[in-house]
């Protein structure tokens, strides 16, 4: 039989596995009450919905903000809650200065940027991203 490595790939871990306990503590009553089930569910297996919300709260934003961003890399406006683009905007606008300050993750924001640019050109009616993405433009080139 095959040894197991004793280090599970981190999709496989869960935010609770990643972070103290205490973290969700720092949240308002109604986002630890959102937080907590999520807390065990590992993280290859969030749904892009509770991605969204992650994200909007700034909780383990290096550890969301890569997986939000393969998520987009299939579709950069993609709804996340309803609202085509939703989960794109929230990464922009909330997680803008993690992916800045990576490298790794600023490739792949810009590769989803400029996905996004083209996915807008073929459908002008998505323009309401525009803005936000050439502000992220401006700060990532």
């Amino acid at each position: 039989m095959p040894r197991r490595s004793s280090i599970l790939p981190t999709r496989e871990l869960a935010l609770g596995d990643l972070l103290a306990a205490q973290a969700s503590e720092r949240f308002s009553d109604e986002v630890s009450k959102r937080l907590q089930p999520l807390w065990s569910v590992p993280l290859g297996r969030l749904a892009v919905k509770d991605l969204l919300f992650l994200v909007r709260q700034g909780v383990a934003a290096s550890l969301v903000l890569p997986l939000a961003l393969d998520r987009l890399r299939a579709d950069p406006l993609l709804a996340a809650d309803g609202e085509r683009g939703d989960l794109l905007l929230a990464v922009l606008s909330f997680g803008l200065e993690q992916i800045k300050a990576r490298q790794p993750l600023r490739e792949r924001a810009w590769n989803v940027l400029l996905r996004a640019e083209r996915t807008i050109n073929e459908h002008p009616e998505w323009n309401f991203a525009r803005q936000v993405i050439d502000q992220a433009r401006r700060e990532l080139g």
